[in-house]
């Protein structure tokens, strides 16, 4: 198994929430490569984002239509 681990919970300059994105390729058992990225954020950050992606998705619809389907 091999991956990347990337921390944004010791930014300079804050430019996105604080997470920690681990990046892992392995094996599958049907005999190809699987590549998956685990997400950890605090709770309290993870609410917001989901919050704020609601906000994101309204904001992409083309007709307020799209509200109710």
């Amino acid at each position: 198994m091999n991956g990347r681990l990337k921390t944004k919970f010791k930014q300079e300059t804050i430019k996105a929430p604080p997470d920690l994105l681990i990046n892992v390729t392995f094996d599958s058992s049907f005999g190809y490569l699987l590549t998956a990225e685990i997400q950890i954020h605090l709770r309290s950050i993870h609410i917001i984002k989901q919050e704020d992606h609601i906000l994101y998705e309204i904001r992409r619809m083309k007709t307020s239509k799209e509200l109710y389907s």
